[in-house]
């Protein structure tokens, strides 16, 4: 048989990294046919079988050519272990090994992008690394732009990019650096599989972050004509609204929503806002607070709502109520100090000195000399 030239031997590495099945098929017979082209095309070969770790026969060839190696030493082995060992995570490294850990998969993410499969590694691995490091976004988006990058068509790769910048961006980079990175990637998401809540998420963006009020209006109002079942963009455009001091047409729309739900647990959400309206935009307390309770009695979990009544009691100085609402809430956050200070401050107010002290002395239990805790406790005992 023909000995291959190397020219030969390094065009088998395209074929080999290939998407087409029938060129991988080519490279692996040719490789079978002239072993001793595996050391020219190393890398490439060893990408693959990280990748296609059903390839035993190719692993054989692996260990014969090179029997010193250790595949999941190589840097790459990180990658293709988020595609099929979704646990990987326990084997990160440490946090402040993370950049390094990035470079040392730099020279490879030629041969990973040249196959949209592989490249579905990088925002498995970006998932992983939020999951162990949840506050390392600086690590992590990278490797979501990647994925975006070479994974284009994916559904998942476009939001989830999108997701992180929306929420969590880098603290170095401005808004107006990656807002058309957002936008893209949920018009992206929406294109491939069109679920609702991606075009409620270009509303809330252009509504929370970029000020676009108008932008906003068209995207909550075109979400609900595709979705009219879907709450949150009533909840949406509701807010906005009452912002721009428009209570009807903010009640009217949240009523609207609230009657083409069927379940009580897609009802929460505008029940809340049902009750910031009656609130906010009209001063009538006491319908503001039934709608509070009954978000909360379908999620006893509901902050906004139990934050939202404590904190209209408060602001109208009925300070029995307020009291109990923010007793609600610590229940739920015990170390919450916003809710411990308000709590001690309701007690004074009421005259209930003994109660206050106790508040002021949990937030003390919580951070040792809080200067207002403690300056709170000496007036207390004037």
């Amino acid at each position: 048989m023909t000995r291959l030239s190397l020219e030969e031997i390094q065009n088998i590495a395209p074929l080999l990294l290939s998407p087409d099945d029938k060129n991988v098929r080519l490279a692996l017979s040719l490789l079978e046919a002239h072993p001793y082209a595996l050391p020219e095309i190393k890398e490439a070969v060893l990408i693959f079988a990280l990748f296609n770790p059903e390839e035993k026969e190719l692993a054989r060839w692996i260990a014969s050519a090179f029997p010193a190696l250790d595949l999941k030493k190589h840097p790459a082995y990180s990658l293709a272990a988020a595609l099929f060992d979704y646990n990987y995570a326990s084997y990160l490294p440490q946090e402040k090994d993370l950049k390094e850990f990035m470079e040392a998969q730099a020279p490879y993410e030629k041969y990973i992008a040249s196959n949209p499969k592989w490249a579905e590694a990088y925002e498995q691995l970006a998932r992983q690394i939020k999951n162990r490091y949840p506050s390392n976004y600086s690590l992590v988006l990278p490797y979501f732009r990647k994925a975006r990058k070479y994974f284009p068509d994916s559904y998942s790769a476009a939001f989830s990019l999108a997701h992180s910048l929306h929420y969590h961006p880098s603290p170095f980079e401005k808004i107006e650096s990656y807002a058309t990175e957002v936008l893209e990637g949920y018009a992206k998401a929406y294109e491939t599989y069109p679920l609702a809540k991606a075009l409620y998420a270009i509303a809330v963006f252009y509504h929370d972050h970029l000020k676009d009020e108008a932008k906003a209006k068209d995207y909550y109002q075109l979400c609900i004509k595709n979705h009219p079942n879907y709450p949150f963009a009533y909840n949406g455009w509701a807010e906005l609204l009452l912002e721009q001091n428009q209570a009807q047409k903010a009640k009217e729309l949240a009523l609207q929503g609230l009657e083409k739900l069927s379940s009580d647990e897609e009802k929460e959400h505008l029940l809340d806002t049902l009750g910031h309206i009656e609130w906010k935009g009209f001063q009538n307390y006491q319908q503001a607070a039934s709608y509070f309770s009954k978000a909360v009695e379908i999620n006893p979990l509901h902050w906004e709502s139990i934050t939202g009544a404590a904190e209209m009691f408060f602001e109208i100085q009925d300070y029995a109520n307020a009291a109990n609402w923010y007793a609600v809430a610590l229940n739920r956050q015990p170390q919450n100090l916003d809710i411990l200070k308000q709590l001690a401050l309701i007690q004074e107010y009421l005259g209930k000195i003994e109660l206050a002290r106790d508040y002021y002395n949990k937030i003390l239990a919580i951070i040792p000399n809080f200067p207002l805790a403690l300056e709170a406790l000496k007036r207390l005992d004037l």
